[in-house]
């Protein structure tokens, strides 16, 4: 119940600050029936499933920001950037393209600790090892726009 509260308020909170970008919001909205229905069945499997679920509503997110630009990624780059080139523009289309793969294959991961794994190796990859991969991810691309910044 807890976690539906936060998925509300996030809702909420999306809504007032991000009104032109629906495109955003509704992954958090399906999380929400998600985790409505593991309350509703009262299953584990049904409460392991939410971060399969997130990162499959992610990737899908973020491939159709792909297909229907801006990219996620470059609205994000916006905010410190208005008036990003079309280099900009390309490097952060690829960018947004290695993160759809990124969540694909945690999703896959995912789900094969749901299937599959114990209640410690999910725990072990969904409260830890996809999370410090998502770091990792993060500042490996962080390292790389320095570099091609500085390259030119």
């Amino acid at each position: 119940m807890v976690v539906l509260i936060l998925l509300g308020a996030r809702v909420l909170i999306m809504r007032k600050t991000l009104p032109t970008e629906h495109r955003l919001i509704w992954p958090a909205v399906v999380a929400i029936v998600v985790m409505a229905v593991a309350a509703f069945l009262h299953s584990a499997v049904a409460v392991k499933i939410y971060p399969v679920v997130i990162s499959l509503l992610l990737g899908v997110a973020f491939l159709w920001s792909v297909l229907r630009p801006p990219t996620v990624i470059e609205m994000i780059a916006r905010i410190s950037e208005p008036d990003l080139d079309g280099k900009g523009i390309q490097y952060t289309r690829n960018v947004t393209i290695v993160w759809v793969a990124f969540f694909a294959v945690n999703a896959s991961i995912a789900l094969w600790t749901v299937m599959y794994g114990t209640l410690e190796q999910w725990t072990l990859y969904n409260g830890l090892i996809s999370y410090c991969l998502t770091g990792l991810l993060f500042a490996v691309e962080f390292m790389v726009r320095r570099f091609v910044r500085a390259k030119g």
